[in-house]
C-alpha cells in the first residue's frame, strides 16, 4: 500500500476526526472505518468514485481499496483522485429545523387537544449547548404521534449559549415542555438525576438531546418495558448505539441509508414487532427506565460519573444484581446525530468511566464481549435488511433476476456487471448472490445497487432447500441465472436446482469455462499447457499428479454432479459456437444456446491519461500481448518465445500492456517491456501509443471469450492467437491471423509465424456486429415481460 501509494497517512488524517498514532493504525482505520465515512485513503483514489463506479463492489460490503487491490486493477477498473474533504460534511443531514410558526402550530395544536389523563412517563432531555440539534429533537418527541401520555422534561444545565436557555424558557411559556433549571453547570448526570426525579411516580426515558424520534416510538418502548414485570430498562435500535447499532453493529453508522428514518423505524415496528434480545447494558442516548427498578436501585451516580460517560451501564449493571432485565427492543429507532467528535479527551474519559464500571462490577468487560463475540442480535438486523430490500426491488418492478457468481472477478465479473446493466436499464430489478467473505457454505444476495447491507441475507447451503426458496420468495425473485459457482462449497450445485424447484422457478446457466468438466478449470496442466483433453484415465491422473483449486476430487464424479446441476437449467448460455460444440461433445444429451457476450457498448469511453511514451519505431517487429497474463494466458509461452528470441538475435520486440506472473523474467529478457496495470478505459489509448505490429493472444487453453480480442478488434489490430477456443473463431470471423495448435509446444514456430505475419500487409479488420440485447428478458432469456 505505502510503495504503490494507495494509502497516504497524511491525506487521510485531515478528513477524520480521530487521532492515528502510526501508518499502520491509520492502514487499519480506513479498512475497518474511513471507507464507510466515504474518507478516501489517498490523493490518488476515491472512495465514492469507485463504489459508485462498480455497484457490485458497492452491493458486496467489500472495503472499496481492498477490492481494488485485490482484483479492480486487475480487471482494469478505473479509479479516479480522491477529494479529501472533512468526513463531517457527509453525515446523513441533520432534519429541517423548525420555524417559529411550526412552534407556533404546534403549540395551538397541544392547547386544543390537551387531555387530562395523568402521564405515564417522563420523557427528560438535559440540554447543555447545541440549539439546532436540541430543537430538532424537541420537536420530533412533541409531534412523534402515539397512545402513551407522558411530559416532556427538559433541563437546561446552564450551558455556554443564551439563546438555548431563551428558546426554552419560550417553549415553557407555552406549556410545550417541562422546563427544570440547575443552579450552575453540574454536567450530564446531575442533569438527568434532577429530571428523573421530577415526578417520582412516573417512568423515565432519558433522551439525548441530539437525537430523533417517530410516531409511536413511547408506545413500543413502554410495551417493551412492560412485557415481562422484570425488565428494568429499554434500549431501542439506533444509528449509533453501541451493541444497539444498525445496520452495522457496534458502529456509529452515519451514512444515509436509501429510506429516511421514519421510514427505518416503521419497517423495524413491522418486521421485528415484539422483538426484543437481553442485553448486558443500556445505551444511555435512549434508554426507557421502569419507576419500580428505580426505586429499588436507585438514580444515577453523579457522585462516581458526574461528567458522564459508564453512568448507564453502571445503572444497568445495578439492576442486573438485582434480578431486573436490560433489553433491547427490536422494534423501534431512533437516530442519534451525536458522536461526531473522537477527541482525545473523550476517549480518555470513556476510557476511565469502563475501568471504573469494570472496577465496581468485576466481569462487566468479559461479559461485552461475549456480547458482541455471539451477536444474538444480528437475527433482528437481518430482517431489516431483508425488508429493505424486498421493498427496495418492489418499487423497481416485480420479478427480479438473481444473477449468481463468484467472487473471483476477471472476464466473470465484468460480464455479470453488463448483463446487469442491461436488465436494470430495462427496469428489470437485480440481485447479485455471491459467496460469503470466509463462508463458502452461506450464499449472499442483495441488490445491485443498494448500500450499507451488512445483514443481507443469506442463503445457507447445508441448509434445506425450502428455506433457500423462502429467501427468493420474500426478494421476489422471478428468475435465476447462474454465471459461476466457483468458490462455492460444492453442495451448492444440487442447492440451487433443488431450492429453485421448492421456489416454482427456472434458473439458467452461463458457460464461462470448463469447471464442469475439467476441476483444473482450463484444460492445462501443471506446467499451464493445454491437455489436449484426453479420456478420463488421464484426467484423473492429471488431477491426481497436478491437484485443482478443488482438491483431488474423482473426475467421473464431478462431471455427474455438474451434469445433474446443467440438465436441471432451462437454459445452458454459451459465448460462442466453439463452446457449444466442446460442451456438447462432454455432455451429448444436454444443449447449448449460443448467447454472445455483448459487443460495442461494453466499449469503455476512451480515456488515455498519462500514456508512456511509445518506443522509438525501427524496423524491428512490434508484437503487443494484452491484460493480466498468468500461466494459462501464456505467460510461460511468452517468456520461452522471448528468451529464444533473444538467442537468435532476432529482430523483435515484446510488449505486454498489462503485467504477468513474472515481469522480472520477462524484463531480463531484453526484448520485453511490461507497461504494468492499466484502467480499463485506457487500453484503446495505450494500444495506439505502442503501435504494434500484431497483437498476440498466447492463451494456452480454449478460451470462452476475450475481452482484451474485443478491445484489440475495435482498434483495427491484427490480432494473432492459436486456431482454438473463441477467439480463433472471433479472429476467423473479423480477420486476423491463427496458428496451429501444434505450434503451443514449439516457441521457435511461435517465433518463425511471428515474423512472416509481420512482413506481410496488415489485414483489414472487419468490425464484429453489434451484439446487444435491446429487450433482455425477451431477446436474452426467451421471457415473456
Amino acid at each position: 500500500m505505502k510503495r504503490e501509494g494507495y494509502f497516504d497517512l497524511a491525506y487521510y488524517a485531515r478528513q477524520i476526526e480521530r487521532p492515528l498514532a502510526s501508518y499502520a493504525e491509520g492502514l487499519q482505520d480506513y479498512l475497518d472505518r474511513g471507507w464507510l465515512e466515504l474518507a478516501d485513503p489517498a490523493s490518488i483514489f476515491s472512495t465514492s468514485a469507485y463504489l459508485d463506479r462498480n455497484a457490485d463492489v458497492r452491493a458486496s460490503g467489500q472495503n472499496p481499496l481492498w477490492h481494488y487491490v485485490t482484483y479492480g486493477r486487475t480487471e482494469g477498473r478505473p479509479i479516479e483522485r480522491g477529494v479529501a474533504t472533512p468526513t463531517r460534511l457527509r453525515r446523513t443531514p441533520a432534519p429541517r429545523l423548525p420555524t417559529r410558526q411550526d412552534w407556533e402550530s404546534l403549540a395551538l395544536h397541544s392547547a386544543d387537544t390537551a387531555d387530562d389523563g395523568s402521564p405515564h412517563v417522563d420523557v427528560v432531555v438535559p440540554v447543555y449547548r447545541g440549539i439546532a440539534e436540541t430543537l430538532c429533537c424537541l420537536f420530533s418527541v412533541l409531534t412523534a404521534r402515539g397512545r402513551t401520555a407522558f411530559r416532556l422534561v427538559v433541563v437546561d444545565d446552564h450551558g455556554p449559549e443564551p439563546e438555548i436557555r431563551e428558546r426554552l424558557a419560550w417553549l415553557a411559556g407555552r406549556g410545550l415542555i417541562d422546563l427544570l433549571r440547575t443552579p450552575k453547570n453540574s454536567g450530564f448526570v446531575t442533569s438527568c438525576n434532577l429530571g428523573m426525579a421530577a415526578h417520582p411516580a412516573r417512568d423515565v426515558v432519558l433522551l439525548n438531546a441530539d437525537t430523533e424520534v417517530f410516531d409511536g416510538w413511547l408506545d413500543r418502548l413502554r410495551a417493551a418495558a412492560y412485557r415481562d414485570p422484570r425488565t428494568a430498562t429499554v434500549t431501542p435500535f439506533s444509528n449509533n448505539a453501541e451493541i444497539c447499532s444498525y445496520p452495522r453493529f457496534v458502529r456509529d453508522n452515519w451514512l444515509p441509508l436509501e429510506i429516511p428514518d421514519r421510514e427505518l423505524d416503521a419497517i423495524m415496528a413491522s418486521v421485528n414487532a415484539g422483538g426484543e434480545v437481553d442485553l448486558p447494558t443500556g445505551v444511555g442516548f435512549c434508554l426507557y427506565l421502569r419507576r419500580d427498578c428505580l426505586d429499588t436501585i436507585g438514580l444515577l451516580n453523579a457522585e462516581t460519573f458526574g461528567q458522564g460517560y459508564g453512568e448507564e451501564n453502571d445503572l444497568c449493571r445495578r439492576a442486573h444484581a438485582a434480578g431486573r432485565r436490560n433489553i433491547l427492543a427490536a422494534d423501534v429507532f431512533v437516530r442519534h446525530y451525536g458522536g461526531v467528535s473522537f477527541g482525545a479527551s473523550k476517549l480518555a474519559r470513556i476510557d476511565h468511566a469502563v475501568r471504573t464500571v469494570e472496577r465496581l462490577h468485576p466481569g462487566y468487560l468479559a461479559e461485552i464481549g461475549a456480547f458482541v463475540a455471539a451477536d444474538p442480535v444480528a437475527p433482528y438486523r437481518r430482517a431489516v435488511d431483508a425488508e429493505r430490500i424486498a421493498r427496495h426491488c418492489s418499487q423497481q418492478g416485480s420479478g427480479g433476476v438473481l444473477l449468481v457468481q463468484h467472487n473471483w472477478g476477471g472476464g466473470t465479473d465484468r460480464h455479470v456487471r453488463e448483463m446487469a446493466q442491461l436488465l436494470q436499464d430495462a427496469a428489470v430489478p437485480v440481485l447479485i448472490g455471491c459467496p460469503s467473505f470466509g463462508d463458502p457454505r452461506r450464499l449472499e444476495i442483495r441488490p445491485l445497487d443498494m448500500q450499507h447491507l451488512p445483514n443481507a441475507p443469506s442463503i445457507d447451503l447445508y441448509g434445506p432447500p425450502e428455506i433457500g426458496a423462502e429467501i427468493l420468495h420474500r426478494l421476489d425473485v422471478s428468475h435465476v441465472h447462474v454465471q459461476h459457482l466457483a468458490g462455492i462449497a460444492p453442495v451448492v450445485l444440487d442447492y440451487m436446482r433443488l431450492a429453485t424447484v421448492a421456489a416454482g422457478l427456472h434458473y439458467d446457466v452461463t458457460i464461462h469455462d470448463y469447471m464442469s468438466v475439467c476441476p483444473r478449470i482450463t484444460f492445462t496442466d501443471g506446467d499451464g499447457q493445454y491437455c489436449g483433453e484426453p479420456d478420463l484415465a488421464e484426467c484423473q491422473a492429471c488431477i491426481d499428479r497436478d491437484g485443482s483449486p478443488f482438491g483431488q476430487p474423482a473426475v467421473w464424479e464431478w462431471r455427474q454432479r455438474h451434469e445433474r446441476f446443467l440438465a436441471g437449467a432451462r437454459r445452458r448460455f454459451v459465448p460462442a459456437d466453439d463452446v457449444n460444440r466442446r460442451m456438447r461433445r462432454y455432455f451429448p444429451r444436454l444443449s447449448f444456446v449460443t448467447r454472445p457476450h455483448l459487443y460495442g457498448l461494453d466499449a469503455p469511453r476512451e480515456d488515455p491519461g498519462l500514456l508512456p511514451e511509445p518506443p522509438e519505431r525501427d524496423a524491428s517487429l512490434r508484437v503487443a500481448i494484452l491484460g493480466a497474463i498468468g500461466p494459462h494466458k501464456g505467460s510461460a509461452l511468452l517468456l520461452r518465445c522471448a528468451r529464444l528470441a533473444q538467442e537468435r538475435a532476432l529482430d523483435i520486440h515484446f510488449t505486454v500492456i498489462g503485467y504477468t506472473d513474472r515481469d522480472d523474467d520477462l524484463e531480463a529478457c531484453g526484448n520485453v517491456a511490461i507497461l504494468g496495470r492499466y484502467a480499463e478505459e485506457a487500453l484503446p489509448g495505450l494500444i495506439g501509443q505502442a503501435d504494434p505490429d500484431l497483437i498476440w493472444f498466447p492463451a494456452t487453453w480454449p478460451e470462452t471469450y476475450s475481452y482484451t480480442l474485443s478491445a484489440a478488434l475495435r482498434a483495427g489490430a491484427t490480432a494473432v492467437a492459436f486456431d482454438f477456443g473463441a477467439p480463433a473463431e472471433r479472429i476467423r470471423a473479423a480477420g486476423g491471423h491463427l496458428m496451429p495448435i501444434e505450434c503451443l509446444l514449439d516457441p521457435g514456430q511461435i517465433l518463425d509465424h511471428l515474423l512472416r505475419l509481420g512482413a506481410e500487409p496488415r489485414v483489414e479488420i472487419r468490425q464484429p456486429p453489434m451484439v446487444n440485447y435491446a429487450d433482455p428478458l425477451r431477446s436474452y432469456y426467451d421471457l415473456p415481460r
